[in-house]
């Protein structure tokens, strides 16, 4: 099973709890990226992105304009599970760390589509697309990859994505299992 842990971003650059947001823009500008991880004695606390920085005055501090609420991935997921959560959580970038959280780099939803670029890209196009569709559930996206997965004609792909993809459903009934204990 393909995992993102070789299109992830490695060498980014970061923002600590203590720069102001002026910096933080400074920075993005340089860089041309939207966002950065925020980092407190080498582990990720934080993400700040272009948005945020943009309701707060330059001089505030980073730790008052951050997402307080992380999300982050390991760098064993697969692309289509990473491109899933990012748009539940409706991002387009993520911090990859290790069990620690220590960072390992970043994942963006472009640099997942690029990697997919020439592997199947219409089937990923196709399920972005719905992906993008707030109506559907991640069940009935995973439903219709496999369906548009019976169109490929590369054996390897099927059994590749296959895999993945009941991997996901597996996690989903799983989840969907454990909601209806809770209520």
């Amino acid at each position: 099973m393909e995992t993102i842990e070789n299109i992830i971003k490695r060498k980014i650059p970061t923002v600590s709890l203590s720069d102001s947001v002026d910096s933080a823009i400074k920075k993005m500008q340089k860089y041309k990226i939207k966002g950065f991880p925020v980092m407190k004695s080498n582990k990720v606390v934080g993400m700040i992105a272009s948005k945020e920085l943009s309701y707060h005055h330059p001089n505030r501090l980073i730790q008052d304009a951050m997402r307080k609420e992380l999300t982050m991935v390991l760098p064993q997921m697969a692309p289509l599970e990473v491109l899933l959560l990012m748009k539940r959580k409706n991002t387009s970038q993520l911090p990859v760390v290790d069990s620690d959280h220590c960072l390992l780099g970043v994942i963006t939803k472009e640099d997942i589509l690029y990697n997919l670029n020439g592997k199947d890209f219409s089937l990923v196009r196709q399920l972005v697309e719905e992906v993008e569709d707030k109506t559907l559930n991640p069940l009935q996206v995973i439903q219709s990859a496999t369906g548009l997965l019976k169109k490929i004609k590369n054996q390897s792909s099927i059994r590749e994505y296959t895999k993945m993809i009941d991997s996901s459903i597996k996690r989903i009934k799983d989840t969907v299992r454990s909601l209806r204990r809770e209520i």
